[in-house]
């Protein structure tokens, strides 16, 4: 008899264990974001998205995912609430260069989504080279661009970011 109820218990305690794994540490994993909708404001990411334009944005992915080339983010400026949508470009680590006012990354042109050249003043220029070492961007620093080239502040000017200010990713 005192068996069984140790059996009992022990099968239990497994169930429990395996209930707790499947719906609280898998679904974590799996599913480490919320989804949430905003709309745009500005005209900074034209010709990508219009203003007012709804879009999808993954809150918390970042902190089970990795940050990938292209990334379309949301910014926290200055962990001020003020949310920025922003195309991540620029790692840590990547070799950088300048040549007639445009910027090269790894050896290719940065280019927005309609394959037009980013052109960057003398100042932006210098601006951006005080997180570049060797000819490569510095190892905290992430540099982040809007897809309009004409009217964007940026990594241009407001620097390099840090990864703990990346709050979402456009889905």
């Amino acid at each position: 008899m005192k068996k069984n109820i140790i059996i009992g218990i022990i099968w239990m305690f497994f169930c429990v264990g395996i209930f707790f794994h499947i719906f609280f540490v898998e679904n974590y994993f799996w599913n480490c974001y919320t989804q949430v909708e905003k709309n745009i404001s500005g005209n900074s990411m034209n010709p990508l998205f219009k203003s007012g334009e709804k879009v999808n944005f993954l809150i918390w992915y970042y902190n089970c995912n990795s940050l990938n080339r292209g990334d379309i983010i949301a910014y926290d400026f200055a962990n001020t609430g003020n949310i920025y949508m922003k195309i991540l470009y620029w790692f840590p680590g990547d070799k950088i260069f300048f040549k007639e006012n445009k910027i090269f990354i790894n050896n290719k042109e940065l280019k927005n989504s309609a394959w037009n050249n980013y052109i960057f003043s003398d100042a932006e220029i210098k601006l951006m080279k005080l997180f570049i070492k060797n000819n490569f961007l510095q190892e905290w620093s992430y540099f982040i661009f809007w897809d309009n080239i004409w009217n964007s502040d940026d990594s241009r000017k407001f620097w390099a970011i840090w990864k703990k200010n990346i709050v979402w990713k456009f889905q």
